[in-house]
């Protein structure tokens, strides 16, 4: 890792303890995985720095910078969101407070393990008197209810982000299926963050109701098959608008074209001009609500 990125990463200017701790806890040892630490929005979170998103949390403050930045933008006070692949709560925790003390969030976690860690991070975030309710779901959202089943590989502890409903795997457990239109019923999602490993067009297929009445404002998900893959396609034929969200070596506007950039995370939304808008200030919101 080198010393220049873990310094000009996040930027934040004029903060020479906080880069001096960056670069503490990645070039020292530390005796203990398991860490507590606050996250920029003043939320405290339990991370594994020995595994991928824990890692990136404790070297560099936050994980995916550019999405937590565009969640944050696009979602007010008050609102209902829905974090789909919660992981251990990073992003569940920063819809909470930005949604503040009269907003709910949804977040649904369906890996055991993951699920446990998730409910321990729920706890911390409700200590927060400025974050929303968490709701929180051992479920994998899919098109239909029932039960899959979720595999994983042998790199799993090192990355707790790849569990996927599938058949083959060297692990795996039978976990609930649910759909979004069940869940929801007749709310409205002003921001749905989705990252479920390929399985988003089939939770998106589960949520044809909330897409057909225009009740998700914004959503935010990850997709590795491009413009032209399935869940383009298929938000697109629901009218909305595709951008992509440019990674942390960008500095905003946030937005761009789906096919100017090789980024795997986008923006559907139903309000273009508004998103853009809001996504085109200057600075990085979300890393100056903890000061």
């Amino acid at each position: 890792m080198g010393l220049l990125k873990l310094i000009r990463h996040p930027r934040r200017p004029g903060r020479p303890g906080e880069i001096l701790r960056r670069v503490a806890r990645t070039y020292w040892p530390w005796r203990h995985p398991i860490q507590t630490v606050r996250l920029p929005w003043g939320v405290p979170i339990r991370i594994r720095i020995d595994e991928r998103i824990g890692r990136h949390i404790w070297q560099y403050g936050l994980y995916d910078l550019s999405t937590c930045e565009v969640l944050w933008r696009l979602l007010d006070p008050g609102q209902l969101a829905a974090d789909v692949g919660a992981n251990l709560g990073q992003m569940t925790g920063l819809l909470a407070r930005r949604t503040g003390s009269a907003g709910r969030v949804w977040a649904f976690e369906p890996h055991p393990e993951v699920y446990q860690d998730l409910l321990h991070n729920v706890a911390l975030c409700q200590t927060c008197p400025e974050a929303g309710a968490i709701l929180p779901r051992p479920v994998a959202l899919s098109d239909r209810p029932g039960t899959g089943r979720l595999v994983w590989e042998s790199s799993f502890a090192a990355n707790r982000g790849l569990a996927h409903l599938g058949d083959a795997g060297t692990a795996g457990a039978e976990v609930p299926l649910e759909t979004l239109d069940n869940v929801v019923g007749d709310a409205t999602l002003a921001v749905l963050k989705l990252d479920v490993e390929g399985h988003e067009a089939a939770v998106l297929q589960g949520a044809g109701r909330l897409l057909a009445a225009r009740r998700i404002g914004h959503i935010v998900f990850e997709s590795n098959d491009g413009p032209d893959g399935a869940v383009h396609r298929l938000l697109a034929a629901a009218g909305y608008a595709l951008q992509a969200i440019q990674d942390w070596r960008h500095s905003p506007p946030l937005l761009t074209d789906p096919r100017a950039t090789s980024s795997a995370n986008f923006l559907a939304t139903l309000t273009p001009a508004e998103a853009l808008r809001r996504c085109a200030a200057p600075g990085w919101q979300v890393l100056g609500t903890a000061d």
